[in-house]
């Protein structure tokens, strides 16, 4: 499974490589920086009062760390590299990018881990809407190479019960789309995971191993 730096042998010609160059120190000090950033950043969910980031550049990026997490789920094949690359062309040639977003770039290229809460974070930033815009992107994503592994459906599903999640939020009574959901917790079990679900919702995955857990069996 290949991890972020592994790809500066494999793909010499790819934005990771551009970016950050083969410099090992460097990449050791992103990776610190990745996980400080996580470690210290708002979950919109949770704290229903921030306001969700509206600029198109911003959609674009959290965007691109999707589909890497989608593609990091099992062997990144250079097909999928390929399109990870013109997406991060495309957000680097636009006129209006903020200049910052080339920092958050960096850090999601660098992060090694296929772990769905770091890209969590980043989604929880945007507005629900456009999670159900990125289907399509990432669905070619999963499907690009040899169709879509045991670890890509796991992956999909596992963003699937994260979207659930956000629009149930939306529809709660009185929360205008900003209400906070009712979160329980569960232990997985297969992996035995404690896992922070919504409540309202009748399924969800596991972000470490993928399996579903039917809800409303589990409250009993």
């Amino acid at each position: 499974m290949v991890h972020g730096y592994g790809l500066f042998s494999r793909y010499p010609s790819s934005f990771l490589n551009v970016l950050m160059g083969a410099d090992e120190e460097l990449c050791t000090r992103l990776n610190d920086r990745v996980r400080s950033k996580y470690d210290n950043m708002d979950n919109l969910v949770s704290q229903p009062t921030l306001k969700p980031i509206k600029d198109p550049s911003y959609v674009q990026l959290v965007k691109i760390a999707l589909c890497y997490y989608i593609a990091k789920a099992d062997q990144i094949q250079p097909e999928e590299q390929a399109k990870i690359d013109a997406m991060c062309e495309d957000l680097l040639t636009n006129p209006e990018m903020n200049p910052d977003y080339r920092t958050e770039l960096r850090m999601i290229l660098a992060d090694r881990g296929t772990s769905f809460n770091n890209v969590r974070r980043y989604l929880n930033r945007i507005d629900p809407s456009d999670l159900e815009a990125f289907w399509k992107d990432v669905n070619e994503m999963a499907e690009i190479s040899d169709g879509i592994s045991d670890n890509e459906r796991k992956a999909l599903l596992v963003y699937e019960s994260y979207v659930n999640e956000r629009m149930a939020a939306l529809r709660m009574p009185g929360s205008k789309g900003s209400g906070k959901p009712n979160i329980i917790s569960l232990t997985c079990k297969r992996c035995s995971a404690v896992l922070d679900v919504n409540a309202n919702l009748s399924t969800a995955f596991c972000p470490y191993c993928g399996t579903k857990h039917i809800i409303y069996e589990e409250k009993k």
